[in-house]
């Protein structure tokens, strides 16, 4: 839809573990267009006076989706669809089927299934990345860079 727009906020630990590019990329690779960026080191009045302001403008803009309190925010699972979520339910429910019905329920949760996370995900000279994925036991993908 036109002018919808996504915020992405990248938590200081997956910055600082040299991770900000690899979801920059996998964003990218899901169609995401990166229109502006900001690294910032803020003071902690700062972060608690940028914290408040964000969680204002996400109540304004998608409060029946997500849930704010003080302590957390989080998705309201039962405004959106996770597929992830959805996989789960259903393979809960193949326990108390009987043979067919449970067939039709598997068969719904491998229709989620849209292929390995990052899959095909190219990064040149990123070695960085390449142990990432080595330290996640991620050895079957394929890595370019240049000489």
């Amino acid at each position: 839809m036109a002018g919808n727009r996504t915020l992405t906020i990248i938590k200081p630990d997956a910055f600082n573990a040299g991770k900000a590019g690899l979801i920059i990329a996998h964003l990218e690779k899901a169609g995401f267009k990166v229109i502006a960026s900001r690294v910032m080191r803020l003071t902690e009045t700062q972060a608690q006076k940028n914290l408040r302001d964000v969680l204002s403008n996400l109540r304004r803009l998608i409060e029946p989706y997500v849930q704010i309190s003080r302590q957390a925010v989080g998705l309201a699972l039962d405004t959106i669809l996770v597929d992830s979520c959805q996989f789960e339910a259903l393979l809960e429910k193949v326990d108390y089927l009987p043979g067919t019905a449970g067939l039709a329920v598997l068969r719904d949760a491998l229709a989620l299934y849209r292929g390995d996370f990052l899959s095909g995900v190219s990064v040149a000279d990123a070695s960085a990345f390449e142990e990432l994925f080595a330290s996640h036991g991620l050895t079957e993908w394929v890595f370019t860079t240049k000489k």
